[in-house]
C-alpha cells in the first residue's frame, strides 16, 4: 500500500483559495444542520411570522404611498404666504 507524505496532504492549507475550497463544504454542513435542527425543534416555521422584540403600542397607522402624487408641501403643510405671494416676482435676484 502506498502512503503519501503528510506535508503533501496538508499543502492546501498554504493558500487562502485552498483553505476556502476545502472548508466551504464544512460551513455549508454546519448551516444546514442548524436549519434542520431549528425546524425540527422549533415551534414556529422559518418563514412564518415571528414575535416582535418589543410589545407593540400603536393602535393604528396611516400609510400614504403616492407615486407621482402631490408633494408634502401641497398636502400637509398649508402656507398662507404662498397663497398671498402667488404670481408675484421673487424679492431677490435670480441667478442666471
Amino acid at each position: 500500500m502506498f502512503r503519501k507524505d503528510v506535508t503533501e496532504d496538508l499543502s492546501w492549507w498554504n493558500t487562502r483559495r485552498g483553505l476556502l475550497k476545502h472548508s466551504a463544504l464544512g460551513f455549508g454542513y454546519l448551516a444546514l444542520r442548524g436549519i434542520c435542527q431549528q425546524s425540527v425543534f422549533g415551534d414556529e416555521s422559518l418563514l412564518g411570522p415571528k414575535r416582535p422584540h418589543f410589545a407593540p403600542r400603536a393602535k393604528r397607522i396611516v400609510f400614504l404611498f403616492m407615486k407621482g402624487g402631490p408633494s408634502h408641501i401641497d398636502t400637509f403643510d398649508p402656507k398662507p404666504l404662498l397663497t398671498r405671494d402667488d404670481g408675484k416676482p421673487p424679492p431677490f435676484e435670480l441667478p442666471r
